[in-house]
Parts: structure tokens; C-alpha cells; sequence
């Protein structure tokens, strides 16, 4: 089957609030506005199977709230939105452009206050492409509303007007085709309208031979802390034999991207450790300097089991203030345990419980509950794909080199660093772009190698080197004895890449290689799963910015909330 790209202006209108009452009359001002979002599939045409999918807001004129009676607006908001649509004789829309309005309360005392906070009461939403069947009309829609302020919970109605009208254009793009056989059909179009709601978290034994990781001490290992300064002090290598009991959580799966843990793991140590990890395939080891916090998100101090958004967005925060430095061990175990508890406030939140069940936040929603001032600008961040030309239904989509030639433009300005947050496989972690140095930031340890229990940070310079045809060890023996190899046997290596390009075939080789190499053959054999080509194959960099100067060039109807500040705060 063929699907084809439709575009329609939509137009809608918020025109009530209902059940919304002012019934204390003690002289605060009591205000309420909308917040609309728009949100739809990803740039290049793809439903995005992540939540980070395109979005924009608008935001309606405040309303006082008076004494029995309804809430009113005269607001009307409108946008162009693509749509996938079959080619079949129904000639339905499939996909999904979901509208949410956020209700926004603030109260005060001073009714000359030009600026006040607002905290979210309560959420509404729909799927434009339920309604868009009546293509020419207006229809109008009354949305519940659950509504809680100072623990008083009260269900209301949300009465909105929606109309559509279709785009045509001469060079109409038919957009990126995906050819699905009737046989998957029902399931993956299934899966794209319910996206939010049926993400699974499956657990399977590890399969086939794991990668094995070795470790050496170095002269440059000890010649500097994070923060440049001479430590002088030799490191000590220790055997630690027991594996980290895994919690089952974890949302991919392990056999594809853990590694096995370390014969040689150092103790934590508060500067940077120049290691050597070989791939899972065998087919790659790199040679690069790596910095260990003393523990990662899992564990007991930081009890942040899936706060990898919200701690991201605090590490991303920090880089941003202190762009010259990179965080110490101590200071990036209190980045973690931050972003930790923010996680565990959103968790307490029970609005976003109510969107978030399985406690994944995207990072939108972690953004505008303003953990941090930091802020995602669209227009310099990217979403891809690793090797689209290999499968027919992503020929079109931007490919992650294509992403990373951008990124690494030496022609960019580098007066500051540029802040990545990258989402893949549903995690996230930070990518900091210097001029002398990139930096890949993680804050779950297993992503490194299965077992650490450690969040991470890898260093990219010129030190760095990447061997391709490595003979992976046979034996647990070969393994421990892998650092003995001699000068001879570590020059008959070939040497794929150096330096900072080393980050980028890190990120193919080490994290993408082996889906890559399934789903490849799994399209040979027609038996590849549309569901699992794009989950697996994603990849989202987010260009991170400081609100606090962002925001003094917007205007007000793009002025941002806080969740946790005030009295009013759900």
C-alpha cells in the first residue's frame, strides 16, 4: 500500500471554558489563558515514534475568572498540516496531529502586575485527524477537562470550534512513500495513532557472545583532573568480577547495545582515564579518554530510574553556563542527582502522571516546567536517520552523516560551545561540540558497557583513535591479557579514524552498528517491521540555548510558566 503527503489549514478555536468558577471573593486577581500545542510528525515526513515530534504553541489573551460564569475567547489559531493519506479507495488520513490545550491559572493581589506566573491546571486534547473527514465545516467539540488547584480536583469542559480546508499547490511533493504489505497493515497504523500509549518495555535474555572491554593506565591519564588542573596521582586498577544486577527496565535491548563489563574496572577516580573498548561485533575498538561520575541515574542516591530527560536537561544547563569546563566528578554527581530529583517532582506532578504514566517525559514537557533555563532552538536541530539509502520506505529522510557534517562545519562559529541534547533508542544524553573536543555526556552508565553502574563522559581529541578488524578475544583469558598486546601487534591494526571524527564512528559503530546489520536483513528477507525500522534507526539532535537570553527577543504570547512556583501549583 501507498501513502501519499496531504496537506490541510486547519483553524481552530477555543470559544469556552466551563466549570471553571470564581467562588471566593477575598481580592486576588484570578487569571486563565490557553496554552495550544500543535503537534505532528517530524520534519522529513515520518511519523516520529519518540514524543520529541514537530511542535509549536500559541497562547490565547488571558480572561479574568468571574463569579458563575463561563470563561470566553474570541482567539483563533491556524496552521498548515501535513497528513499521510492512503491510497486506497477510502482515502483516509492515517497518523496523527494531536492539538492539546494546557489551561493556565495565575493569581495576584496587584492587578497592575505586567507579568505574572501561571501554573498548568489541567490538559485537554484531540486528533485533528479524527475530525478531518469534514473537509469545507466547521465543527465544534466539547473536550473534559480535569482540573486540579490547591488539591481541590473539579471536571470541566473545554468547547472548541475546528474547520479545515485542503492546500493545493502546483509541485506538491509526494513526500517519502512507505510500502507496507497488508500483512503488517492494521498493527503499524495501529501503533502510529497510539504512539504515547503503547510504548513497551520488554525484557530479553542476552543472546550470542558479548563484547569484552579492557583498560589501561596511561601517562595522560594522570596528568589532569576535568578541569585541566595536575592531579599527580597514579590510578589503581582493581578486578571487579560481579556484574551489576540489571532492574529490567531498561527500554532497548540489551543484547544489541551492552557490552560486557570490564575484567579491570577502575575505582572511581576524580580525572580522566584513557581506556580501549572493543565493540560488540569486533569489528571496532576505540581508544579514548573517558571521566566516570561515582554513580549513574539507577542508583539508590540519585533513584532516578527514568529521569535521563530531566537530567540531561540540567547537565545541558550546566555546559551552558560554564561553557570553558566541564564538570568535576563531584559536581557531576550532583548534576545527576539534581536532574533526579527534578524527575521525581514531575513524578509527583499529577497532571503530567496523567499524560506520563510510565513516567518517560519527553523533553518538551521537562523544558516548559522550566527545571532549568534552558531552552531547544527548531531551527538548528536535526532529526535522521542512520543509513536511510538502505531501506527502501527512508530513501528521503536526512541521514545521521548528513547531520553530523552540519554539526562538525568548521566554518560554524566556535566563539561557544555547541550543546546537543541527542535522543536515540529512547534515551537521551548531551553532546558538547568544542574546537578542540567533543564530548559525548551520559548519565546511565550501561550505555558504555552492560554492568557499569556509572554515568559517563567520553572525550574526543586528538588523542583519540579508532582500529577497525579487530579480532575480538575468544576467551576470558585473551581478554585480561588484551592490554599485554605489543607495539607490533597494535600497528597491524588499521586505523579507521583520529581525533574528534572518532565521535561520530563511535556513535555508528558502537551504538547503531548491530540494528543496522539486523534490519538490513530483515529488508533482504521483505520481513522488516515499519515500527521497529524507525525506532531503531532514529536519531534527534536538539540545539540547547539559554531561556534567559532567548526569551528577552520573544514576545509575550511566547512567555513561558512554571509549574512549581506559588501556592497555585498543582
Amino acid at each position: 500500500m501507498m501513502m501519499k503527503k496531504k496537506q490541510l489549514h486547519v483553524k481552530v478555536k477555543p470559544l469556552k471554558l466551563e466549570g471553571f468558577f470564581n467562588k471566593v471573593d477575598d481580592g486576588r486577581e484570578r487569571k486563565v489563558k490557553l496554552e495550544m500545542k500543535w503537534r505532528g510528525p517530524n520534519s522529513n515526513g515520518l511519523v516520529s515514534f519518540y514524543r520529541n515530534s514537530t511542535c509549536r504553541r500559541n497562547y490565547s489573551t488571558e480572561r479574568l475568572v468571574k463569579k458563575d460564569e463561563p470563561i470566553e475567547w474570541d482567539d483563533e489559531f491556524e496552521s498548515v498540516c501535513n497528513f499521510w493519506v492512503s491510497s486506497s479507495k477510502d482515502n483516509c488520513l492515517l497518523g496523527s496531529w494531536a492539538v492539546s490545550f494546557h489551561v493556565l491559572y495565575s493569581t495576584s493581589l496587584d492587578s497592575t502586575k505586567s507579568s505574572a506566573k501561571y501554573a498548568m491546571l489541567g490538559k485537554a486534547s484531540f486528533d485533528l485527524a479524527n475530525l478531518a473527514s469534514t473537509i469545507g465545516s466547521r465543527v465544534e467539540r466539547k473536550l473534559p477537562v480535569t482540573l486540579c488547584r490547591d488539591g481541590i480536583v473539579r471536571e470541566a469542559n473545554l468547547l472548541v470550534s475546528v474547520s479545515f480546508a485542503e492546500v493545493i499547490t502546483s509541485n506538491e511533493s509526494a513526500g517519502v512513500a512507505l510500502n507496507l504489505t497488508e500483512s503488517n497493515r492494521d498493527g503499524f497504523f495501529r501503533m502510529m495513532k497510539n504512539l504515547t500509549s503503547q510504548r513497551k518495555n520488554k525484557k530479553k535474555e542476552n543472546e550470542g557472545q558479548e563484547d569484552q572491554i579492557t583498560t589501561y593506565e596511561s601517562d595522560q591519564s594522570r596528568l589532569s583532573d576535568s578541569d585541566g588542573s595536575p592531579t599527580g596521582n597514579s590510578l589503581s586498577l582493581e578486578t571487579q568480577l560481579d556484574l551489576v544486577q540489571s532492574k529490567g527496565l531498561l527500554p532497548w535491548k540489551r543484547r544489541r547495545l551492552g557490552f560486557r563489563p570490564t575484567m579491570k574496572q577502575c575505582e572511581p577516580v576524580d580525572n580522566w582515564e584513557m581506556r580501549e573498548i572493543v565493540s560488540r561485533d569486533g569489528k571496532a575498538k576505540l581508544k579514548a579518554n573517558v571521566f566516570f561520575a561515582s554513580f549513574d541515574q539507577r542508583s539508590e542516591k540519585a533513584a532516578g530510574e527514568s529521569a535521563c530527560t530531566a537530567v540531561v536537561a540540567v547537565i545541558a544547563d550546566r555546559l551552558l553556563s560554564n561553557p570553558d569546563s566541564m564538570p568535576a566528578r563531584s559536581e557531576l554527581d550532583s548534576l545527576i542527582t539534581q536532574g533526579s530529583s527534578e524527575w521525581q517532582r514531575l513524578c509527583s506532578n499529577e497532571t503530567y502522571m496523567n499524560s506520563f504514566p510510565d513516567k518517560h517525559f519527553d523533553l518538551e514537557t521537562v523544558l516548559e516546567a522550566e527545571l532549568m533555563p534552558t531552552t531547544v532552538l527548531p531551527d538548528k536541530s536535526f532529526t535522521g536517520f542512520f543509513s536511510p539509502e538502505k531501506f527502501e520506505s527512508l530513501k528521503e529522510a536526512m541521514s545521521f552523516d548528513e547531520i553530523w557534517n552540519k554539526i562538525s562545519n568548521t566554518d560554524n562559529d566556535y566563539d561557544e560551545p555547541k550543546i546537543y541534547i541527542v535522543s536515540w533508542n529512547d534515551h537521551f544524553f548531551v553532546l558538547k561540540v568544542d574546537i578542540d573536543a567533543y564530548y559525548v555526556i551520559d548519565s546511565l552508565g550501561e550505555r558504555l558497557y552492560e554492568g557499569c553502574n556509572r554515568a559517563y563522559i567520553l572525550r574526543f581529541d586528538d588523542s583519540s583513535l579508532l582500529h577497525g578488524k579487530v579480532k575480538k578475544p575468544s576467551t576470558e583469558y585473551e581478554a585480561a591479557e588484551a592490554t599485554e598486546k605489543t607495539k607490533d601487534e597494535e600497528e597491524c591494526e588499521e586505523i579507521i579514524c583520529r581525533g574528534k571524527e572518532c565521535c561520530r564512528e563511535f556513535v555508528k559503530q558502537f551504538l547503531a552498528a548491530i540494528s543496522l546489520g539486523e534490519l538490513e536483513e530483515e529488508e533482504k528477507k521483505g520481513t522488516i517491521s515499519n515500527f521497529s525500522l524507525i525506532q531503531r534507526l532514529q536519531i534527534d539532535f536538539h540545539y540547547c540555548s539559554s531561556s534567559l537570553t532567548f526569551s528577552s527577543s520573544s514576545s509575550a504570547e511566547s512567555s513561558t510558566y512554571s509549574l512549581f512556583s506559588g501556592d497555585d501549583c498543582i
